[in-house]
């Protein structure tokens, strides 16, 4: 993030530095006191253990504060919410950086693949692009991700993960997508959401956080509540494995360098053809890299610049999802 100091810090979150000089420059944040680096502010959350008790820690790493609900032997910017704190620095920030395309990814599963591969296909077509790390979704994650971005970010690339109602669209109000996209919707974690359609509206915040002016990628046949019901948009796309999507495969194989197939996309009455080799294995990911060209394409991408990008495409970690 774009180096900003104490004293603005504290005026963004609403709240005030307790020790330190408010000149000092903040370069960056974390909620972990054992990965600080020189700069950074430590967001001291309370959950099973208080953040607050490795505050001292986080100094002597080199954070120049943290952010408490306290004030802390060491300098620190006191607020009523640290987590709050968090997501209002985020959202702040990204407003200062010079207005990339946030690209918001949600989905029952698939979510980290597309959000690979989508930075794939970016990175090869010479876009400046921040994606989340790892699976890094939630309320925390997500403006870690943000205040971990390069300003000159041409693409902000944010999974969106939701355990309850409400979720997705706060995630939004962070940072405010121009591009969704839905890998699926699939009868789990029902426990947290009680039906299938309370899920599927879950999920359909991000499509109506977007706006008019915004594209929405999702899988043919997802239920209405997932895609935005009345909600107008400039575009919406469409994948699957039959013709009946905008985005479809055929010819899937799985070679012993990795996946293959032929890429359609349909675009009215005309039909393009691209052909598909990447490094990565199971028939299953033909629907999450379906979605992430869909993400691309709605970025003006071509579908040959896709191709070219799933091509170097290596995943994170080892996760299906």
């Amino acid at each position: 993030m774009k180096p900003v100091s104490l004293e603005t810090v504290a005026r963004v979150v609403g709240g005030y530095l307790a020790g330190g000089d408010g000149t000092t420059l903040a370069t960056g944040a974390t909620v972990d006191s054992r990965s600080v680096r020189g700069g950074e502010l430590f967001f001291a959350l309370k959950g099973r253990i208080d953040g607050a008790d490795f505050a001292p820690e986080a100094h002597l790493r080199g954070a120049v504060a943290a952010v408490a609900a306290r004030p802390l032997p060491a300098p620190t910017v006191v607020v009523e919410d640290p987590i709050e704190a968090l997501q209002e620095l985020a959202r702040w920030t990204l407003g200062r950086m010079d207005s990339p395309t946030v690209v918001g990814i949600t989905g029952t599963v698939g979510k980290t693949t597309v959000k690979d591969a989508t930075e794939a296909i970016l990175r090869c077509a010479s876009r400046r692009v921040s994606a989340t790390a790892g699976n890094f979704n939630n309320e925390i994650g997500l403006p870690l991700t943000v205040l971990a971005a390069d300003e000159r970010t041409e693409v902000l690339v944010l999974e969106m993960g939701a355990t309850h109602k409400g979720d997705i669209a706060h995630l939004c109000g962070i940072a405010p997508p121009e591009v969704g996209v839905l890998t699926a919707v699939s009868p789990v974690h029902l426990d947290s959401f009680g039906s299938l359609e309370d899920l599927a509206a879950a999920k359909g915040e991000l499509a109506l956080a977007l706006p008019e002016s915004g594209s929405l990628v999702s899988p043919l046949g997802a239920p209405e509540a997932a895609v935005g019901p009345g909600h107008t948009l400039a575009r919406r796309i469409t994948f699957g494995r039959g013709p009946e999507a905008e985005l479809y495969a055929t010819e899937i194989s799985e070679l012993e360098s990795g996946l293959a197939f032929e890429l359609h996309v349909r675009d009215g009455s005309e039909e393009r053809m691209v052909e598909v080799k990447t490094p990565v294995f199971g028939t299953h990911l033909v629907e999450p890299l379906l979605a992430a060209i869909g993400g691309a394409l709605a970025l003006g991408l071509s579908p040959e610049e896709c191709a070219r990008g799933l091509a170097r495409l290596r995943r994170t970690g080892l996760r299906g999802g």
